[in-house]
């Protein structure tokens, strides 16, 4: 039998608790603080400044190095944890959503870097971090909902 390398099936809400502690955070710093700047570095005069008075040049914001990593480890938790029944159904499963997240992040990674310039482009390729991940998600719950409702379809018959 194959085995693979999987974190435990509680390790999942962990991920989640991550994520939304991360989400939760950004949100109420967007509300509270009414001029948030996430990269300092688009603006040229802002960076002028920065860099005249620091002599130093400060790509990220430490609230966002805290989200993207606190959120990106919540993925990695999510998307390697064992599912509460692990077979090889689901392997495959994993496996077919592993293909479709990476086909359509590089899609859109190419479109992107094709019809996009500038500062437009640095936020695109931050965003498309996620999409991998998200897209994972999505189209692997997705199959597990719809092999279920099918089996479940089957079953009564």
């Amino acid at each position: 039998m194959k085995t693979t390398l999987l974190f435990h099936n509680r390790f999942k809400k962990i991920g989640w608790l991550l994520i939304i502690i991360s989400i939760g955070f950004q949100l109420y710093k967007k509300l509270v603080f009414t001029r948030f700047v996430y990269f300092p570095f688009l603006s040229s005069n802002t960076l002028t400044n920065h860099i005249r008075e620091t002599n130093t040049i400060q790509l990220f914001d430490i609230d966002l190095s805290a989200f993207l990593i606190l959120s990106l480890l919540g993925f990695i938790l999510i998307i390697f944890s064992k599912e509460k029944e692990e077979d090889e159904l689901v392997s495959n499963i994993r496996l077919n959503s592993f293909i479709w997240s990476v086909f359509i992040s590089y899609t859109l990674f190419l479109v992107l870097t094709i019809s996009v310039y500038g500062k437009i482009y640095l936020i695109g390729c931050l965003f498309n971090i996620y999409t991998i991940p998200l897209v994972y998600l999505i189209r692997f719950n997705f199959l597990l909902y719809k092999n279920s409702f099918y089996n479940q379809s089957t079953d009564e018959q």
